[in-house]
């Protein structure tokens, strides 16, 4: 059942939260009272992974493509790090408002975790961290 949950949250300045799941190209926002304020399809949608028996057992298959692998709200807008199949990533840019498509950076590797502070990302990739200067999304 962990795979049909796992993902990532980011908390919004109005106390919801967004959530991204790992496996399932969506985006759903919750007011703080947990009440879904919208659920969107990502930009490269991806279905859900592939289930294996094993022992009796329902798994996912290890090698199901993922969708997301971190998000971040940043100011009016959620940042999601979104793996592609030449072993690089984008990061896409979404509306906080309504979950709408903004734009994409396209990343060298992914990102599996990343903090934006001030006019610097940092991201953990499989290098180690990485330190980038950016202009913020408003």
């Amino acid at each position: 059942m962990a795979y049909t949950v796992d993902g990532s949250l980011a908390a919004d300045p109005d106390g919801g939260i967004v959530y991204a799941p790992r496996y399932v190209g969506l985006l759903a926002r919750f007011d703080a009272g947990g009440k879904l304020r919208y659920l969107v399809q990502t930009l490269e949608p991806v279905g859900p992974p592939v289930l294996i028996r094993e022992k009796g057992r329902l798994r996912g298959d290890p090698a199901s493509p993922k969708a997301s692998l971190a998000i971040q709200v940043v100011g009016d807008s959620i940042l999601a790090v979104h793996p592609l199949r030449d072993d690089t990533a984008v990061l896409d840019i979404y509306s906080l408002f309504d979950g709408a498509y903004r734009e994409s950076w396209r990343l060298e590797r992914p990102w599996l975790k990343f903090q934006l502070s001030g006019s610097r990302l940092y991201a953990l990739t499989e290098r180690g961290l990485e330190i980038f200067r950016i202009k913020a999304p408003e």
